[in-house]
C-alpha cells in the first residue's frame, strides 16, 4: 500500500506540472505582417505597386517620391503626345505628295543623331552620375522638356530646318535617357532599404505602366483637339510647367545619406551638426559649384615641398596650385582618408592657410565622429575621385 501511495502522488505531481495553472492568465498572439498589418489586408493596390514589406522595406521618403513622380510623368505624357503629332506632321504624314522613302530617312537621322548623342554623353558624364544623382534627375526631366519643346518647335520651322531640329532634339532627349535611367538605378537603390532593390524597381515599373495607360487615355484626348498654334503651345506651357514643379517637388523629398561634395561642404559650412534631413533641406537641385578640389590627383601635381597631412601620413597629400587644391591618394587610402583629404584642401582653399594649420582645424571639428554620430553612410563616398593613386614616394 505505501508504494501504490507514492507512486500515485509522484503521478500526480507530474500531472501539476504539464497543466497550467487556471489562476494564470492565457498568453495571447496577434499575427502582424513587419511593423504594420497582416500582408492580405492590404488590398490588391498594395500587391501590384508597392515593394512587398511597406512600408517597413522602404526608407521613409519612397513614397512621397513615388506620388510627385507618377504626377510628372502623367504631364510628360501629355507633352510627349503633343510632340508626336507635331513630328508626324513634319514629315509629311496626312499630305498627299510626302514620300514615304524620305519620311523614313528623316526618321533614321533622327534616331542616329540620339544614339550618338547618348554615346558621348554616357563617356563624359556618367562618372558624376551617382555622386550627384538627385541633380541629374532633375537634369533629365529638364532635357525632355527641351526636346519636346524642340519636337514641336519642328513643325512650325522652314521645311529644310526640319531634320536639323528634330535630330537636336533626340540628342537632348538622349540625354534624357542616360541621365534618367542612371539616376533612377540609384535612387531605387537607395529606397531598398531591405536589399529589396529588384522589387523595388518592378514595382516601380508597374507605376510607370500605369501611369503610362493613363497618359495615353488623356494624350488622347488632346490628340482630337484643334491643331491650332494656340493651343498647342499654351498646352505644352501648363504641363511642361507643372512637370517641372512635381519633378522639383519629387527630387526634394528625397533624402539620401551617402556623402557627396555638396553635402559635405554643407555640412564644414554650417556651425552646427546637421542631420541628413537638416542637410537635405538645403541642398542646391540643380545649379550650385563646389571648391574646385582635384581628389586622386598624379603626384606629378606636386612639388618637392608637399607635406603629408600629420596625422596619417601616407594616406593624401594636398597641395595648392593656380587656384585649384590637388589632393593624391595613396592606393589603399580609405573612405574616411577621402573625406579627410577633401576636408583640408576645402579649408585651405576658403581659410587661405597651410596644410597644417587646416589638418589642425579638422582634428578640432572631428568630422568623421560628426559624420558617424548623424548617422550618415560612411561606405557610399562618392567625391569624384580620380584614378591616380600612389604607394611610396621617394
Amino acid at each position: 500500500k505505501a508504494t501504490v501511495s507514492v507512486l500515485y502522488w509522484s503521478l500526480a505531481m507530474v500531472s501539476a506540472r504539464r497543466e497550467p495553472s487556471l489562476s494564470h492568465e492565457k498568453v495571447k498572439y496577434k499575427e502582424v505582417y513587419g511593423e504594420g498589418e497582416k500582408e492580405s489586408k492590404k488590398g490588391w493596390f498594395s500587391y501590384v505597386f508597392l515593394p512587398k514589406g511597406y512600408p517597413c522595406s522602404v526608407t521613409e521618403d519612397y513614397l512621397e517620391y513615388q506620388i510627385w513622380d507618377s504626377f510628372q510623368a502623367l504631364f510628360s505624357g501629355v507633352t510627349g503626345t503633343l510632340a508626336t503629332r507635331a513630328v508626324f506632321r513634319g514629315v509629311g504624314v496626312g499630305e498627299a505628295e510626302a514620300s514615304a522613302t524620305a519620311a523614313t530617312v528623316n526618321w533614321l537621322a533622327r534616331d542616329g543623331a540620339g544614339m550618338i548623342g547618348r554615346i558621348f554623353f554616357a563617356s563624359m558624364k556618367g562618372s558624376q552620375l551617382d555622386s550627384d544623382s538627385k541633380r541629374w534627375r532633375l537634369a533629365a526631366d529638364v532635357t525632355n522638356d527641351i526636346g519636346i519643346f524642340l519636337e514641336i518647335l519642328s513643325s512650325y520651322v522652314d521645311p529644310s530646318l526640319f531634320l536639323p531640329v528634330v535630330c537636336v532634339a533626340s540628342v537632348s532627349k538622349a540625354i534624357t535617357g542616360v541621365a534618367g535611367g542612371a539616376t533612377r538605378a540609384s535612387l531605387t537603390q537607395h529606397f531598398a532599404k531591405s536589399q529589396n532593390t529588384a522589387d523595388v524597381s518592378a514595382k516601380d515599373g508597374n507605376q510607370e505602366t500605369a501611369i503610362s495607360l493613363l497618359g495615353i487615355l488623356f494624350g488622347t484626348f488632346v490628340a482630337t483637339l484643334p491643331e491650332t498654334a494656340v493651343l498647342t503651345w499654351g498646352l505644352f506651357i501648363l504641363f511642361t510647367i507643372l512637370h517641372l514643379l512635381c519633378n522639383v517637388f519629387a527630387v526634394r523629398a528625397v533624402v539620401l545619406s551617402d556623402i557627396n561634395r555638396q553635402r559635405l561642404e554643407i555640412l564644414l559650412t554650417e556651425e552646427e551638426e546637421l542631420s541628413v534631413k537638416e542637410v537635405a533641406r538645403k541642398e542646391k537641385l540643380l545649379w550650385y559649384r563646389t571648391q574646385p578640389i582635384d581628389m586622386g590627383a598624379p603626384l606629378s601635381e606636386f612639388d618637392s615641398n608637399a607635406l603629408c597631412h600629420k596625422g596619417n601620413p601616407k594616406d593624401f597629400l594636398v597641395c595648392i596650385r593656380n587656384g585649384r587644391a590637388k589632393v593624391a591618394l595613396r592606393k589603399d587610402s580609405s573612405k574616411m582618408s577621402q573625406i579627410e583629404g577633401y576636408c583640408v584642401a576645402w579649408l585651405m582653399l576658403t581659410e587661405e592657410i597651410a596644410e597644417g594649420e587646416a589638418a589642425d582645424m579638422l582634428s578640432d571639428i572631428d568630422i568623421v565622429a560628426m559624420l558617424k554620430k548623424k548617422q550618415w553612410d560612411l561606405q557610399r563616398v562618392l567625391l569624384n575621385c580620380g584614378e591616380y593613386r600612389y604607394v611610396s614616394i621617394e
